[in-house]
């Protein structure tokens, strides 16, 4: 994109790094998105909740009658296969109300405002959209559902982002991953086949594709530019949990539904919105994850418009590490590490629940973005979700022990400096300056 500069006056700086260090509360205890981001005075005192803002969730079922949402603005939407969206009451849930992770990455954000665990952005309207992600996604035997389960998942993607972009959300918010390393394919600019036709061809059970991966090679069926890559895929299978499931990532990119995938972030970020992801819980040596990399990999995903997120915790010397994985070299320009141990918000039937992880941090980061939009509004109404990811990037340090790019990306998030760097200019706008 050409660079469009923004506001007038602000002396942050964007391109460089404030000498500032980051200073989070290192207090292991549980405490809400709201505590751990430490801006809880400044969001009392200006009256902050991120009204106005639309924010869709791609996740997981949430609990929608928890205690915790009473008198939120919260939809839930679900999908029926091959279908449109449609209303909870309309529509069954993919997944049982006992999983919690949708439920917790929703009260991080929305939680009514008049509680003490309140969520970062209470007063955004929120559209949970359910696609299963914790599902059958991968078969473990081979079967006539073999590439119908990976489309159906890509689909429901689709179909949640254009839906999103219908709803005019200006936040896509997606606390998922895909456990597949970033490693350069050849492949078609324009694939036509599709998962199913795919997987068809090959004749190997997605359960038997680490142990057959010879076979695959062999047959060109997965491809590197690089043909070391191979001995690098043996290597970190080997101490994987479920390898196979590493393989199916490689066949994903070359086919029409993850092209179309790729096609519907794009038109959701023409229309205005940003995408926050996490990382995935990936132990990749130093890559990022596949579906991390989406602006590097197709034109259309804009860079601007993308956060990565990977979970950090406070080490003894001063510095960050990250317990899951860090950000990987592929994906380090458009990633952020946010401090996020133990956040506490809402469990499935009226209870509470205590998570680390990069699913975390991302409704932090979503709900700061929504304050930080509903502040610069209120001077400028013109300011854009896109200038204040800007702004919330630049807020990021560099300046601790340990810093490495392939693992902390842009740095470690300050939460209170993103906030308090959208302010009214001498000509009546929110000052910020961003190259976007």
């Amino acid at each position: 994109m050409r660079a469009k500069q923004v506001g007038l006056a602000l002396t942050l700086l964007v391109c460089g790094v404030s000498g500032l260090a980051v200073t989070p509360k290192l207090n292991p205890e549980p405490a809400t998105g709201l505590e751990r981001l430490g801006i809880g005075q400044v969001v009392v005192d200006q009256r902050l909740t991120g009204k106005g803002v639309r924010i869709a969730v791609l996740s997981e079922a949430a609990d929608g009658e928890h205690p915790d949402f009473e008198g939120a603005d919260l939809r839930q939407w679900r999908f029926v296969q091959g279908g449109s969206p449609t209303t909870a009451e309309r529509a069954e849930p993919l997944l049982v109300s006992s999983d919690w992770h949708g439920t917790h990455i929703a009260s991080v954000l929305a939680a009514r405002c008049n509680l003490p665990n309140r969520g970062v952005a209470c007063g955004a309207s929120l559209d949970v959209h359910d696609f299963g992600v914790y599902g059958d996604f991968i078969p473990l035997d081979w079967d006539a559902s073999v590439g119908e389960v990976e489309a159906d998942f890509l689909n429901r993607v689709i179909r949640g982002f254009d839906h999103a972009a219908q709803q005019g959300a200006d936040i896509a918010n997606l606390s998922f991953n895909l456990e597949t390393p970033a490693l350069a394919l050849k492949s078609p600019n324009k694939p036509e086949v599709t998962v199913k036709d795919r997987l068809d061809k090959l004749g190997v059970g997605p359960g038997a594709f680490f142990r057959r991966r010879a076979e695959l090679r062999e047959s060109g069926a997965i491809a590197f530019e690089r043909p070391e890559s191979w001995s690098y895929l043996t290597r970190i299978g080997a101490h994987h949990d479920n390898p196979s499931s590493l393989m199916i990532g490689f066949l994903l990119p070359v086919t029409l539904e993850w092209q179309r995938m790729a096609e519907a972030m794009a038109r959701f970020q023409a229309s205005g919105g940003v995408i926050v992801i996490a990382e995935s819980n990936n132990r990749f040596e130093g890559h990022s994850g596949l579906l991390n990399t989406m602006p590097s990999q197709y034109e259309g995903v804009r860079e601007s418009q993308w956060l990565s997120i990977v979970h950090v915790r406070a080490d003894a010397a001063g510095g960050f590490e990250t317990p899951l994985n860090g950000c990987g070299r592929e994906a380090a320009q458009y990633c952020m590490a946010v401090y996020s141990p133990n956040i506490e918000a809402a469990a499935p039937e009226g209870q509470r629940h205590t998570a680390s992880g990069h699913s975390m941090a991302v409704p932090m980061v979503t709900g700061l973005l929504a304050l930080m939009l509903e502040k610069g509004g209120r001077v400028d109404p013109g300011l854009s979700v896109s200038e204040a990811l800007c702004v919330l990037r630049a807020s990021a340090v560099r300046d601790f022990p340990g810093y490495d790019p392939s693992v902390h990306g842009l740095g470690v998030l300050q939460p209170l400096k993103a906030l308090e760097s959208i302010v009214p200019d001498a000509q009546g706008g929110a000052s910020q300056s961003c190259d976007i």
